[in-house]
């Protein structure tokens, strides 16, 4: 499971509660907010190693002198962090590890997302697919129960050679590999 705060905040017309508006959030009421869905995940769980994934898709937390980022914050408190909504893969060259950057699924179609699957397997790489509910019932942003049938099931046949997996398991993963590539470059 990943973190993805208690209250969900977000900024300006995508928050209806006014109270819960990253504007008006400080790095500490963040701080103690994802702490404690922490500890409630953990209680779910038994884990206490994991992934941010960051509301509405945004990095800046406050406002003015007080701002700060969901980057800044992460650092010590998970594994990685989804980040912003970027459109693309991660880049590997250069793993932000906490803003890797999202690709949103919400309203694409199975054969949209197999066409850019296809393409990810002949060059290599991560893609970090966000959708916020399956089907109309569980939020007004989804993708449609039919074509994420299809897309789970068309992946579970891949499974040879499409690794899925949670943002944690991939980050745990590549990091020491990528520490070792960095050694041997020196």
């Amino acid at each position: 499971l990943g973190n993805h705060t208690v209250f969900h905040p977000c900024h300006d017309q995508a928050c209806p509660d006014e109270a819960y508006d990253l504007g008006n959030y400080t790095a500490r009421r963040w701080d103690d907010e994802v702490r404690l869905a922490n500890n409630i995940l953990t209680l779910v769980d038994g884990r206490t190693v994991r992934s941010f994934g960051n509301t509405c898709h945004h990095d800046v937390i406050g406002s003015g002198k007080t701002a700060s980022t969901v980057q800044k914050l992460a650092s010590g408190l998970f594994a990685a962090a989804r980040g912003e909504h970027t459109g693309r893969p991660v880049d590997l060259k250069k793993i932000n590890w906490f803003n890797l950057g999202t690709r949103n699924a919400d309203h694409t179609t199975f054969a949209k997302l197999r066409g850019e699957i296809d393409r990810m397997c002949l060059r290599g790489g991560w893609l970090i697919l966000t959708m916020h509910g399956i089907g109309p019932r569980d939020h007004k942003l989804h993708m449609a129960e039919d074509e994420h049938t299809k897309l789970v099931e068309w992946l579970a046949e891949r499974q040879d050679a499409i690794w899925t997996a949670p943002v944690r398991v991939v980050a745990e993963a590549l990091k020491p590999s990528r520490r070792a590539l960095a050694q041997a470059a020196r």
